[in-house]
């Protein structure tokens, strides 16, 4: 399996050739990988894996909304038929993925019959990348906010330094 770093050292290898091809001085060759590694490397920041700082701060929202419905007697979807907290928050985590991830295709074949058969899955939080978790917790912001639900913004937190570092954050 290629890592998006694989990916980077490839990309400035083809530049380096491609540099030697033209004859760029040495003096430009420098300025221009680190013009390209320089954006390059922001997006490596989205691409690279989830981290359990993001997936900690989605936990944690999931909760104050969970807390927020309750206290105000607001019951959401299926929501009251959930006999334990975990229950709860893993059932609205799945929602909110839905609505705002989707679902994939996946593949999957019958080994007996050899029946090839596809199907839609909502993706893993374990699965995703730090550029489509960070999304995800984006829209549940925004969709926080447009039920004027108050949630935390840890100015620490790893999701809020890359918004920062993006130019998004609020």
């Amino acid at each position: 399996m290629s890592s998006p770093r694989k990916h980077a050292d490839i990309l400035l290898r083809k530049i380096e050739g491609y540099f030697e091809s033209q004859k760029v001085p040495i003096a430009h060759r420098s300025l221009v990988k680190e013009h390209i590694w320089s954006h390059y490397g922001r997006a490596l920041k989205l691409v690279e894996g989830r981290t359990l700082s993001q997936n900690d701060l989605l936990h944690v929202l999931i909760r104050e909304i969970l807390k927020y419905c309750k206290d105000n007697d607001i019951d959401m979807p299926y929501m009251s038929e959930h006999k334990t907290k975990a229950a709860a928050e893993e059932h609205l985590k799945r929602n909110f993925i839905y609505t705002f991830c989707g679902t994939d295709l996946s593949v999957t074949a019958d080994l007996k019959t050899g029946d090839v058969k596809q199907f839609r899955s909502l993706p893993q939080t374990s699965k995703m990348d730090k550029g489509r978790l960070s999304d995800l917790i984006t829209q549940i912001y925004a969709w926080a906010a447009e039920h004027e639900i108050k949630l935390s913004k840890p100015s620490d937190s790893e999701y809020m330094a890359l918004q920062r570092e993006m130019g998004t954050a609020v």
